[in-house]
């Protein structure tokens, strides 16, 4: 499975959107169900408390369309394109600051045993996913320019950067000696970098009321 994978599944599903809007739908739900949706489809436990299981497809269902977002890739990750899609959902179900504890959290909870370690590039996933539900539905001008974005093409770099160079992998003795910690000096001065960089893809930008940055 390659990371044009997501990308298809994205762009179907916001082809609905756009089509349902051109029909009299507001541009703003139907952005906001074509990322439930995508929440939905990743067979996320999370999620599916708070959604409900993805309904079984009909026999006539192409084979893609039976498949989870746990076979999906983004650049080449399965773990980052289910960090970008639960944030984004997560994004849509709860405010901004339970967003990004809870990834954080996620986290930090890695670095103890049998854990994959903290992982500056998952948070930058996340940082993606939730920017992207923002930007999708700011308001019903900017959901139909979103969805004409997506319509005209869409590339990972679009929204999702690079994530190279990002420290992964981190035990807790690490990330306190190396960056101080959660909200440590050396943590906040990656999270400007992960922000810098998210502030390069177009499809990310706010659209809509203004959202303020992380912070410094």
């Amino acid at each position: 499975v390659s990371s044009s994978d997501l990308l298809l599944l994205m762009q179907t599903a916001f082809a609905t959107a756009q089509t349902r809007s051109a029909k009299g739908g507001d541009p703003v739900v139907e952005n906001r169900a074509a990322i439930l949706a995508l929440g939905i489809a990743s067979g996320d436990r999370w999620l599916e408390k708070l959604l409900g299981p993805m309904p079984a497809p009909g026999p006539n269902a192409p084979s893609r369309a039976r498949r989870r977002l746990m076979w999906v890739r983004l650049r080449n990750r399965n773990d980052w394109a289910k960090h970008f899609v639960v944030s984004a959902t997560l994004t849509l179900l709860v405010n901004k600051t339970a967003t990004e504890a809870i990834g954080v959290f996620k986290e930090t909870l890695d670095t103890g045993k049998g854990g994959s370690g903290f992982s500056f590039a998952d948070l930058l996933a996340d940082e993606a996913g939730r920017r992207f539900a923002l930007a999708a539905t700011g308001n019903g001008e900017s959901a139909r320019r979103f969805q004409a974005k997506i319509a005209a093409g869409l590339r990972v770099d679009d929204f999702f950067p690079p994530a190279t160079g990002l420290p992964e992998g981190l035990s807790a003795a690490e990330l306190k000696t190396r960056y101080g910690g959660v909200g440590g000096p050396g943590y906040r001065k990656l999270l400007r970098e992960i922000d810098r960089r998210l502030d390069q893809c177009p499809l990310l930008q706010a659209q809509g009321p203004a959202e303020s940055s992380r912070g410094s």
